[in-house]
């Protein structure tokens, strides 16, 4: 799994204002320099964590994400691609927006937001809450729970998505059907032939 972050807008997005805000990701590596409290790690931790998982990175509540001088109509939109398809994700609050686009076109949203969440998490983004805060942004100030301090499934978890246990798996077993066909095929050709027995020899002219 591989997705591209293309581009993150904020509005009313902790400090950012009433204004559309726009961070478009370059290929390779960004580098954002600022200023201490210009937004740095809103653009970047907040809202990528918000937009994907609709929780505050840091240890705050959800409300105190919401520019507190507006205190409404809050937008988080990342744009990004996976594969060959383009994906949008609008999330906010006051009022509460979540929807999916792929390719343009609205996924159908389903009754129950967790599920509508779950959706996002194990088909599109295919990363966890918990990989997420421990791989994409690790060393976050201490925030991130130490991977010893992480139970056996959550380490697991957060292994397999760094080395793609799942596709190494995947490939094993491709090898494994191969490799019984070509001995199956072999036995098919080739069957097995039973030893000759030699009678002893029982005298000597």
């Amino acid at each position: 799994m591989k997705i591209n972050v293309k581009s993150v807008t904020v509005r009313n997005f902790l400090s950012y204002g009433n204004s559309e805000n726009t961070y478009n990701f370059e290929k390779g590596i960004d580098i954002i320099i600022a200023p201490n409290g210009a937004g740095k790690s809103s653009i970047t931790l907040d809202a990528l964590m918000f937009g994907f998982y609709g929780k505050p990175y840091r240890k705050i509540k959800l409300s105190s994400l919401q520019n507190h001088i507006n205190n409404k109509e809050m937008r988080v939109n990342i744009k990004f691609t996976k594969n060959n398809d383009e994906y949008e994700i609008h999330r906010g609050m006051n009022p509460s927006v979540f929807k999916i686009f792929k390719n343009g076109d609205l996924i159908d949203e389903y009754a129950n937001i967790k599920d509508y969440q779950k959706m996002l998490e194990e088909s599109i983004i295919e990363t966890s809450e918990q990989t997420f805060t421990n791989l994409i942004v690790l060393g976050g100030v201490g925030i991130t729970s130490g991977f010893m301090d992480l139970s056996a499934s959550e380490k697991e978890d957060l292994v397999s998505n760094i080395i793609d246990i799942k596709l190494i798996n995947l490939l094993l077993e491709f090898l494994s059907i191969i490799l019984n066909a070509s001995f199956v095929i072999k036995k098919a050709i080739v069957p097995e032939s039973k030893p000759t027995i030699i009678p002893p020899i029982t005298s000597v002219v």
